[in-house]
């Protein structure tokens, strides 16, 4: 079977749409690959049972973090389809989008917190998984509330990442050359 043949679905949680931006990327890396992908916003699908995961030759599933969390959505779609991500042959991967994951001596530990636990937790098996840097919007067009960005604001000063992160604009911290080596790996999996 051809790459032009495959077809991948990604299914994304957002808070902000840094995580879409991600998934819209992912898209265009595959369709470099010769590799159809759809892309979905978990949050706008009609129910959590309408993806037809069989249909397609591999699943990425992705989310933001937030408080050390993927979307409401995002955890709703995997428990409702948990029994069939398991039964399926077809490669699963995972990804989240996070700050933690932006610098070298907190990416493991994102890693850990927020896709190995979910992993134990839901008993997956994904052929892939990777942790992606984040983006920090202090801006005053920022979505977040005063009170998210006062906090955010506070654990930025406290772990010493103000000199890198700009408290009164955005900060993009995600890794492009990294989004699509982990795309290219998850393709060597439909291979198999």
């Amino acid at each position: 079977m051809s790459n032009t043949e495959k077809k991948v679905l990604i299914v994304y949680g957002t808070r902000s749409g840094s995580t879409k931006e991600i998934a819209q990327e992912m898209r265009n890396y595959f369709h470099d690959l010769q590799i159809e992908a759809q892309i979905h916003n978990v949050a706008k699908l009609d129910s959590f049972e309408q993806l037809e995961f069989r249909e397609f030759d591999g699943v990425l599933l992705g989310s933001g973090i937030r408080v050390g969390k993927w979307t409401k959505d995002m955890r709703k779609l995997i428990e409702v389809n948990q029994a069939l991500l398991k039964e399926i042959d077809i490669p699963l991967g995972l990804f989240v989008s996070c700050g933690m994951a932006s610098f070298p001596d907190t990416k493991e530990k994102a890693v850990e917190n927020n896709i190995k636990s979910l992993i134990k937790e839901y008993a997956l098996s994904p052929s892939t998984f990777e942790a992606f840097g984040g983006v920090y919007d202090f801006s005053k067009s920022s979505e977040l509330g005063f009170f998210t960005k006062f906090m955010l604001k506070k654990v930025v000063q406290a772990e010493n990442r103000d000199d890198v992160i700009d408290l009164d604009g955005r900060t993009d911290l995600r890794d492009w050359d990294n989004i699509k080596a982990f795309v290219q790996k998850f393709s060597s999996f439909l291979e198999e």
